[in-house]
């Protein structure tokens, strides 16, 4: 496994105990009303989604697909590196945005901030199917050759 893979499935198993975390905190927030954790809803499936789920597509799928036959061996890992980079800072601004409510700062509301967060998961995620569709290649087409008769 490619060192890159294995650092895409050591933090989604990372982002795994970290939104299981977070779904223990929400759950006793509701069984016991003074706990109050239920803000950290977006968080916890921000982690699960982003952060287990994707970083572990992305870390097998870098392993795993066909390999190009150009250049280098499964293609420029900087897309890859970028991707992670982009994908994980949205992440932690996303934890971030649950703990800064409306008194952080009136024109930077936390709204904008998961919006940024957001608009980082998703070009993370255009990065990646943008470095992935190359290595994704059509099955090759055999033409039949016709069959020769013995008829004379």
């Amino acid at each position: 496994m490619p060192t890159l893979s294995k650092i895409f499935v050591g933090t989604s198993c990372f982002y795994l105990l970290a939104g299981a975390f977070l779904g223990v905190l929400i759950s006793l927030s509701k069984v016991f009303p003074q706990f109050r954790f239920l803000f950290l809803i977006p968080v916890h499936l921000d982690f699960m989604i982003f952060g287990w789920f994707f970083n572990f597509i992305a870390g097998v799928s870098w392993w795993i697909l066909p390999r190009l036959k150009e250049g280098t061996f499964r293609g420029n890992p900087i897309f890859s590196a970028i991707t992670f980079i982009l994908v994980n800072l949205g992440l932690m601004i996303s934890l971030f945005s649950a703990f800064f409510r409306s008194a952080f700062l009136k024109s930077f509301s936390p709204h904008s901030l998961r919006f940024f967060s957001y608009l980082l998961f998703s070009s993370g995620i255009f990065v990646f199917v943008f470095q992935i569709f190359r290595r994704i290649k059509p099955p090759p087409i055999i033409v039949a050759e016709p069959k020769k008769s013995n008829r004379i």
